[in-house]
């Protein structure tokens, strides 16, 4: 009884870290991937001067207010403008139950179309 029980309860505990720890990934995931929406939200809503609005500082505040893992999730965003699109990276470090161990990445990044406004019609 305890030889099976030695053998079987650390794979039972494996399954459980497992478990949490893509529960973690999942939801960090799921937070970059929202403030990347976020952030190319505000951007592709062009300014009266035809630029691309500042997505990143909305992409950052997104992060910040819905991650749960405080100040070492190395939170960054950035966008891009390529032609009448603009695209926005969110990236952060994904919380660990290890405390640093297998540190994981997520990077995602949302793009949509340029706003442009045309002057009226005669």
């Amino acid at each position: 009884m305890s030889l099976s029980l030695a053998l079987v309860f650390p794979m039972v505990l494996l399954v459980v870290w497992l478990t949490v720890q893509g529960a973690f990934w999942w939801y960090d995931r799921q937070v970059a991937l929202g403030a990347a929406r976020q952030g190319s939200e505000v951007a592709s809503s062009a300014t009266p001067a035809g630029l691309p609005g500042d997505g990143t500082q909305e992409a950052r505040a997104w992060m910040q207010a819905n991650a749960g893992g405080g100040k070492d999730m190395d939170l960054q965003s950035w966008q891009t403008v390529n032609g009448d699109t603009v695209t926005v990276y969110a990236h952060l470090k994904a919380q660990s139950i290890l405390l640093g161990f297998f540190p994981l990445s997520i990077t995602v990044h949302v793009s949509a179309p340029l706003e442009k406004f045309a002057p009226a019609g005669p």
